[in-house]
């Protein structure tokens, strides 16, 4: 008689939880991020730019503004998500 013989329900009934485990972590879904830039556009602002002295460097200055969407693609919530710019 061997060992599985004899304790064959008891070493599926610890092993099949444990294989459960071992695939829902390896499959399991994340968070995936996505980042889009879908608008930028450049300003033309009638105000003189001037140097550290006070001196005129150009009678306009231009202003580039972007814009941004972030969206979560995954199933499971992102977390822990820093945005610096």
């Amino acid at each position: 008689m061997n060992i599985f013989q004899a304790y064959g329900k008891e070493i599926i009934s610890l092993l099949v939880p444990f294989i459960a485990w071992i695939l829902s972590s390896f499959f399991k879904t994340k968070a995936k991020l996505q980042v889009a830039l879908p608008h930028q556009f450049t300003y033309l602002v009638q105000e003189p730019r001037l140097d550290s002295k006070g001196e005129v460097i150009s009678p306009n200055q231009t202003v580039h503004t972007n814009s941004f969407i972030i969206r979560n693609d995954g199933r499971e919530a992102a977390e822990k998500v820093e945005l610096v710019f």
